[in-house]
């Protein structure tokens, strides 16, 4: 399976600067919207121009805000990854496997690391 690089907190800062979606603007708030918006793409309902311009900084969605965007790859594997009930990559096991440059991608440090799953 293929891992992709998910968006970072400081890249979501910055898709998101200059914008004003409520009082509670934390980094998991906007973990959550970005969420939420990437299901109404996927279900066929408009989501503004200002969080489509979002999804489309952070290379989730392409596509004209006054057309159905396409949902990218990477937006496939956001909702994957905002899904799954278990410890996502970046809540690894293992402090080996954690990239500490990107959190977000797993660097498996040994075969038997990487067929437990940690």
């Amino acid at each position: 399976m293929k891992y992709y690089t998910l968006p970072t907190d400081e890249g979501i800062t910055r898709a998101f600067n200059g914008t004003r979606f409520g009082p509670d603007e934390t980094i998991e708030f906007r973990r959550d919207y970005i969420t939420k918006a990437l299901l109404k793409n996927l279900v066929g309902y408009h989501n503004g121009y200002t969080m489509h311009q979002i999804l489309v900084t952070l290379e989730l969605v392409r596509g004209d805000v006054t057309e159905k965007p396409k949902l990218l790859k990477l937006g496939k594997w956001w909702l994957y990854e905002q899904s799954k009930p278990y410890p996502t990559m970046n809540e690894s096991n293992c402090a080996r496997c954690r990239n500490p440059l990107n959190p977000h991608q797993q660097v498996y440090c040994s075969e038997n690391c990487k067929l437990i799953g940690c």
